[in-house]
């Protein structure tokens, strides 16, 4: 009788450990106005958004009406940097404070969190980009990468005690 109480035990606490943390809201904010950079501008517009989205989509299970409020405060000087060059987007950089509260308001998470464009475009052995990679798809895995990371560190996130 020991060995499946054991492993019942074992069970509930590895379905214990598997609970995730609910999430209230995603707030992404960027003071694009603080951007002088007409090309800069053009290409980050929907960023918010965007990024929202692209959190909330790898969170669905987890969006409830009570939960953790996720905050990501997106770094404009970051977002404009590289458009002084005529590299564009193959230096840009998405870079911003990402903080999770709880319901209670207790800070799970606080951290910085940057995605370069250089680290999400596949290259060859040669360093060169295996396929020609426009500003959109640049931006898409830009946000990819950011999303991924939020979702991947709320993930391993236990539920707080009620």
């Amino acid at each position: 009788m020991k060995p499946i109480l054991y492993t019942t035990a074992f069970l509930a606490g590895t379905t214990a450990a598997l609970a995730s943390m609910d999430i209230n809201e995603i707030d992404v904010s960027v003071a694009l106005d603080d951007i002088e950079n007409a090309a800069a501008i053009s290409v980050w517009k929907s960023v918010e958004t965007d990024l929202e989205a692209a959190i909330a989509l790898r969170l669905v299970n987890q969006i409830a009406d009570t939960g953790a409020d996720i905050s990501v405060n997106l770094d404009e000087v970051a977002l404009a940097s590289a458009f002084p060059t005529a590299t564009g987007m193959a230096q840009a950089e998405l870079s911003g404070r990402v903080t999770v509260m709880t319901e209670r308001n207790v800070m799970t998470e606080n951290y910085r969190l940057t995605v370069l464009a250089r680290d999400v475009v596949a290259r060859d052995l040669r360093g060169s980009a295996v396929v020609p990679v426009s500003n959109d798809r640049i931006y898409a895995a830009m946000i990819a990468g950011f999303a991924d990371n939020v979702a991947d560190r709320v993930k391993k996130r236990q539920p707080p005690a009620k």
